[in-house]
């Protein structure tokens, strides 16, 4: 299945093909994200790049029962349809 991560915009799959599962996380702030920000070109360098409500898909395992959980859920995900418009 193929999936939109509703914070950063990206599009991952999950399963891969190979069967292994895929953890997202959003990446930081491009410097186009940041330009359109408002940050100005010499201040790139030194800007804070976090992503506001980034989902991080990696688990963390803790607890006495080490059920893993999501590091972060962020803004959600939504299934996207395949190429060729099939959702499956």
């Amino acid at each position: 299945m193929r999936f939109r991560c509703l914070t950063c915009g990206g599009i991952y799959r999950s399963p891969l093909a190979d069967g292994m599962e895929y953890f997202h996380a959003c990446p930081p702030l491009s410097d186009a994200e940041l330009r359109r920000a408002g940050v100005p070109e010499q201040g790139l360098e030194s800007a804070d790049r976090t992503r506001s409500g980034a989902r991080d898909q990696n688990l963390i395992f803790d607890g006495p029962n080490l059920r893993g959980r999501v590091k972060s859920e962020g803004l959600g995900q939504t299934e996207v349809p395949e190429p060729g418009g099939i959702v499956r």
